[in-house]
């Protein structure tokens, strides 16, 4: 037992070792990006300016304005590390570590609940928040893979806190990433096949609307006009702008035509594997009758796929960023169920659970021996503990190639200083910054 521990502890810390290594890397080798700085002025505004969400002197990102698509909690370790530093490298690292840490959070409310290993379950959500496309999004201080991290582990908690998840659900979007609304949609579709209309729901409304109401009143203090206007405004941004955020239009030339005028064309094969099938690989896992319990695997598949659908069959521009949304938990859960869940699962949910892990290995060649390595004693019999030293091991090495590969990055010599000493010049949110 003790050698276990000891194990588990040597691959977590090589594991945290390797993955602020890729992140400080990646840090220094990522170009500057115009969201980034509009991101990180509004959020050093509303954090230390009195709650003034605002991107500068900019007369596109105004207080509260709807163009600012990503909410407060997007970049607050990158906002508290101003305070210190005014390095740029760093702010990223930073703001890494506050979503790290708020996924350690999590995995330790989960694995007391659920009964899972809590450095497995650490080494599992590291391995997610640092494989799925684009997870640098964070390093950008972009909203979308804390949401996810809020959102979905929020239903992970709903059946055990059910008041304090949906406070942090709707924290997830309303100060988070608004297009998760979508998913709360569907999750909230599934509390509703299950428990019909009832008392609950009030309760359920008013838990819920908590942060929104915490955001109009912000928005009655520091919006140009009235709430009502800023309502009228923000739903002409979201829901009028056919060419950003699509239409409700189901036709199947519209869905084709939307297809084709993406950047879909513009992917490599992994993640086409990683966007497109793995999340219909996980709904087949999601909707059999072995693994987690039944009502949770139901809320996780109609939050999770209704977001998918949106991306796939709405999305006019179907950017890789917003995968995040869902390739995330398509991830986490996969590898709670082979990690976790595995004596419970069928032959065929096996092998469908082990395809979706190999999709997100660094390498072609990490891919064939998971999918080799896995399936060999997925046919012979073998103690349980040795798959969750495989799997765990695989991750580490895939996460250690990244890191590798991450050596032929050029380091960046940032041209912003303006920025960097104010960031509410106007050079930084103009659309001439790279």
């Amino acid at each position: 037992m003790n050698n276990q521990k000891y194990l588990n502890i040597s691959l977590f810390i090589a594991q945290l070792i390797i993955i602020f290594l890729l992140v400080f890397k990646i840090s220094s080798s990522l170009r500057e990006f115009s969201d980034e700085i509009v991101s990180l002025s509004s959020n050093i505004s509303f954090w230390f300016n009195g709650f003034d969400f605002s991107a500068g002197t900019s007369s596109q990102y105004y207080s509260y304005s709807p163009k600012l698509t990503s909410g407060p909690l997007s970049a607050i370790g990158s906002s508290i590390a101003w305070k210190f530093t005014e390095n740029l490298v760093f702010l990223r690292v930073s703001n890494f570590l506050y979503v790290y840490l708020v996924q350690l959070i999590f995995c330790y409310f989960l694995s007391k609940i659920y009964k899972f290993s809590l450095l497995k379950l650490i080494m599992i959500c590291s391995f997610a928040i640092t494989s799925v496309p684009w997870w640098y999004g964070t390093l950008y201080s972009l909203g979308e893979m804390i949401s996810s991290i809020i959102f979905f582990n929020s239903i992970f908690l709903y059946p055990f806190y059910r008041k304090t998840s949906l406070v942090m659900i709707a924290f997830s979007i309303f100060f988070g990433k608004f297009i998760f609304v979508i998913g709360f949609i569907g999750f909230y579709f599934s509390v509703l096949i299950f428990e019909k209309i009832s008392r609950k729901i009030i309760k359920d409304c008013f838990y819920f609307c908590i942060p929104l109401l915490i955001w109009l009143m912000l928005v009655s203090l520091y919006y140009d006009s009235s709430v009502l206007v800023y309502m009228s405004d923000f739903y002409s941004s979201y829901f009028e702008q056919k060419e950003k955020f699509g239409s409700l239009d189901f036709s199947y030339r519209n869905v084709i035509d939307s297809f084709i005028s993406s950047e879909v064309s513009t992917w490599n094969i992994s993640v086409l594997l990683r966007v497109l099938l793995s999340p219909l690989i996980l709904s087949f896992v999601l909707l059999k009758k072995n693994g987690l319990e039944r009502k949770l695997k139901l809320h996780l598949f109609f939050a999770y796929f209704s977001i998918y659908l949106y991306f796939w069959i709405l999305n006019p521009n179907k950017s890789v960023i917003y995968s995040q949304d869902f390739t995330y938990i398509t991830l986490v859960i996969a590898l709670i169920c082979l990690m976790f869940n595995y004596s419970e699962l069928d032959s065929l949910t096996k092998i469908a659970v082990i395809l979706i892990v190999s999709f997100y290995m660094s390498s072609n060649i990490l891919f064939v021996m998971f999918l080799l390595i896995i399936l060999g004693l997925f046919i012979k019999k073998f103690k349980k503990e040795l798959l969750s030293y495989v799997v765990i091991a695989f991750l580490v090495i895939s996460q250690f190639n990244s890191l590798f590969e991450s050596r032929k990055n050029e380091n960046l010599d940032f041209q912003i200083s303006e920025c960097v000493e104010n960031f509410n010049s106007v050079i930084c949110n103009s659309n001439g910054y790279k």
